[in-house]
């Protein structure tokens, strides 16, 4: 909320204001009056409060970060320094995109229960045996204890792959994230500062920018930075793989293919092969993301009551 409220008793206009911290960019105190301690890194209180000291004027005190808002087309008037900066950060569409997939744990058709249905016709049944296949670099079944034997002519298998873990970071595109460029005139001396209160155009002073209600004659709360920012949050990823392929080996090491087929849940005529083993794996590996959350802001951001 707005700090400590500090009358600025100019009576020739009715002003009254708050504020409770400079805005980067304002006046150093002179002479005359009390020392304005700069902007958002001054020292603060026990309480966290921004400690501020006011600029005395004639007819009152003044927060040395009062700035003046032209008007559209308007210029900066005397004794003021112009300083551009950006309110309304917004991520447009496209803004955040998916960097390379990390694979974690690969998608696998390892596991139990991987059942082969043989038959001598096209119905696979009603002979079938169950298998577990192994989680490792080859994973080979071994049949017949190591022996070879001719097999059925039609087989089916089904197995569909178990995904695996994958992660990709957030990409953003600096250019995809817009702001609304505000022009302030920043008072150069304390005279100016005083000057600029007394003056009819809007003027605004610094507030907290953790909330609280902008009142009086400055009502308008708006929040200023230095430039629009964009952070991307992590992306959805999965990592998948298109089928579990079977192979037909006619030794006990898996390293003599004879014949191979995916395990489609489909009943299949191959032949006759002799074999000994099997080997299972998951082929063809995809990774899906989905873009994570772009949200905008502004570095160096600050608040500030304005009048309307």
């Amino acid at each position: 909320m707005v700090g400590a409220a500090v009358a600025i008793a100019l009576a020739a206009c009715g002003f009254s204001a708050v504020g409770d911290g400079a805005i980067d960019g304002g006046p150093s105190s002179t002479s005359g009056g009390a020392s304005a301690s700069g902007g958002p890194g001054d020292s603060t209180d026990g309480g966290g409060s921004t400690s501020v000291s006011f600029i005395t004027c004639d007819s009152g005190l003044v927060d040395p970060g009062l700035v003046i808002l032209p008007g559209d087309g308007g210029a900066c008037p005397s004794g003021t320094t112009e300083k551009i900066a950006q309110s309304d950060a917004v991520a447009m569409a496209g803004a955040c995109a998916c960097g390379t997939c990390t694979v974690s744990t690969e998608a696998t058709c390892a596991g139990p229960n991987f059942t082969w249905h043989w038959a001598s016709n096209n119905t696979c049944a009603p002979n079938m045996q169950s298998y577990t296949v192994p989680a490792t670099a080859n994973p080979c079944i071994v049949l017949y204890s190591g022996d070879t034997s001719q097999i059925d002519v039609y087989n089916l298998w089904d197995r569909t792959p178990t995904p695996g873990v994958c992660t990709a970071a957030g990409v953003g595109d600096p250019a995809k994230v817009a702001a609304t460029p505000i022009r302030q005139c920043v008072p150069n001396a304390n005279a100016d500062v005083c000057a600029a209160a007394a003056s009819s155009q809007r003027v605004c002073v610094p507030a907290d920018l953790d909330g609280g209600a902008c009142t009086g004659m400055y009502s308008a709360r708006i929040v200023v930075g230095d430039a629009p920012t964009l952070t991307c949050g992590a992306c959805g990823c999965t990592r998948t793989a298109a089928d579990c392929n079977v192979e037909y080996h006619d030794n006990a090491t898996c390293t003599h293919m004879v014949y191979q087929r995916p395990a489609d849940n489909t009943c299949q005529l191959t032949g006759q092969p002799t074999i000994a083993a099997l080997k299972v794996y998951a082929r063809n590996f995809k990774c899906s993301t989905t873009v994570g959350t772009a949200t905008a802001s502004l570095s160096n951001a600050r608040a500030l009551c304005c009048t309307p």
